[in-house]
């Protein structure tokens, strides 16, 4: 194999690392399971599952009572507030 051809191998290598790593990596865990005390990022859920990409079963994880959007109870506690304060790791009612 030439040298060039393992150099472009090389670099197509590095750019798929990179693209999994944002497309996965870096994302907020957004759904809880209380049975097994962790937390997840999902794409989409099922009743009882989480999948963390569109389109794919790797990854995914089974959580027996089901998987609860973090952000459920906050938006019951807070529905009274005329004001929300919102960042990519939440919002806060004031």
């Amino acid at each position: 194999m030439k040298a060039t051809n393992k150099v472009i191998i090389g670099i197509a290598g590095i750019l798929i690392a990179v693209n999994l790593f944002m497309l996965i990596g870096d994302k907020e865990p957004n759904y809880p399971c209380e049975s097994l005390q962790i937390k997840m990022y999902c794409e989409r859920t099922t009743a009882q599952y989480c999948y963390p990409s569109v389109g794919t079963r790797i990854g995914s994880k089974r959580c027996l009572e089901g998987w609860k959007i973090i952000f459920e109870s906050f938006e019951k506690q807070s529905a009274n507030a005329d004001v929300f304060h919102c960042t990519n790791k939440g919002c806060i009612g004031g």
